[in-house]
This record gives structure tokens, C-alpha cells and sequence, in this order.
């Protein structure tokens, strides 16, 4: 092993602790690290090449952290991860993110910065995210367009209701199954009116 390189480590010695390799980074950090952990790529650097990876992504486009990035990132997280919030009416439903707006920048182009005021909205509530399925949108247009949303559902007046008396959204989306971004438009609608 000494004199193998992984990604960014490369092994200096057998460490004295078992099943360890004393290694340095590129960057002129040294670790004991697991064999296993090296020939499988569960670490490739000290934390340089991550910080490298995520200055290059801030730098490209410098919007981490806007509105427009923020709505991007929740997209992409509520149609791949199952462990998000609201990912049963995303995923299990079969609604996914187009291939070009996997990349932030492609979405950007395509969506322009994010109004205020104004969230990401499918036109065609059974389609995918795509540039010809979305527009920018406020939560009343969101709310009011779709059949069985906002007013048009039975179960908006009683969850207008319970959140002006101050139920947790968390508790009533679970109570009357839908997702806390729906409650949260519902009730801006019911501000606008």
C-alpha cells in the first residue's frame, strides 16, 4: 500500500493503529486512515477537495443561498429525496426535475431570478419541472388554479380555521394530509381576499 495514491491521499506508512494507513493529503495534511476506507473512496481528501468543489459552485454562479437558489435546491431535493418533507407528493406521484434544470445554472437561464412575492409553480400540476411546465407564481395564483386546491377543496376552510386558532402546520398537514407548502398558500391566499 505505501506509495499508493487515492484521489487526493497518498500512503506513507502502516499506521500503529489496525487496519490503518498513515496518509497525506495533497495539500500537506496528514491521517490514519482504514484501508478499507481508501480502496472504497470513502474519503478522498482531508476536506480540501470539498472546499474546492463547493467554492468553485459559489463562485460560478455566486447565488447560493438567494431565493432563486433556495427554491432550485428545494425542487431538486422534494423530487429526489425521499426523506424530504412533502416527497410522497413528488416522487411517489412520479413528478421529476428535468435533466437540463439538474444543473442550477440551466434552471437560472431558463426561470430567470425568482420574483418576489412569487415561488416556482407547475402549470400542469401531474407534470414535471421543466421550462415549458413552470412559471413564476404568487401563492394565489398557485393556490387558486389547480382543481382540489386552495378553494376548491373541502378540507381549506377547516385548515384555514385551525391555523388561525394556531395549530402547527406540521401537525395538520399530517391530520389532514396535505404538505405544509400548501397550507402555507392557503393561508396567504385567504390573506389576499
Amino acid at each position: 500500500m505505501v506509495g499508493l495514491i487515492f484521489t487526493r491521499w497518498e500512503v506513507i506508512q502502516k499506521s500503529i493503529k489496525h487496519g490503518h494507513w498513515d496518509c497525506k493529503c495533497v495539500c500537506g495534511t496528514e491521517k490514519s486512515l482504514l484501508k478499507h476506507d481508501l480502496v472504497k473512496g470513502v474519503t478522498k481528501s482531508c476536506g480540501c477537495l470539498k472546499n474546492e468543489l463547493f467554492g468553485n459552485l459559489v463562485r460560478k454562479h455566486g447565488l447560493c443561498g438567494t431565493p432563486t437558489y433556495n427554491t432550485w435546491k428545494a425542487m431538486i431535493q422534494r423530487c429526489t429525496n425521499p426523506k424530504t418533507i412533502g416527497a410522497k407528493y413528488y416522487i411517489q406521484k412520479g413528478i421529476t426535475v428535468c435533466d437540463r434544470w439538474k444543473k442550477f445554472e440551466n434552471f437560472l437561464e431558463d426561470m430567470g431570478i425568482r420574483p418576489e412575492g412569487k415561488t416556482l409553480d407547475r402549470k400542469d400540476g401531474k407534470l414535471g419541472y421543466s421550462k415549458d411546465n413552470c412559471k413564476w407564481a404568487t401563492p394565489k395564483e398557485q393556490s387558486s388554479h389547480l382543481e382540489g386546491v386552495g378553494r376548491n377543496n373541502p378540507k381549506y376552510d377547516y385548515a384555514l380555521q385551525k391555523m388561525k386558532d394556531g395549530c402547527s402546520k406540521k401537525l395538520l398537514a399530517e391530520e389532514i394530509n396535505v404538505d405544509r407548502g400548501t397550507l402555507y398558500n392557503w393561508l396567504h391566499l385567504s390573506e389576499e381576499s
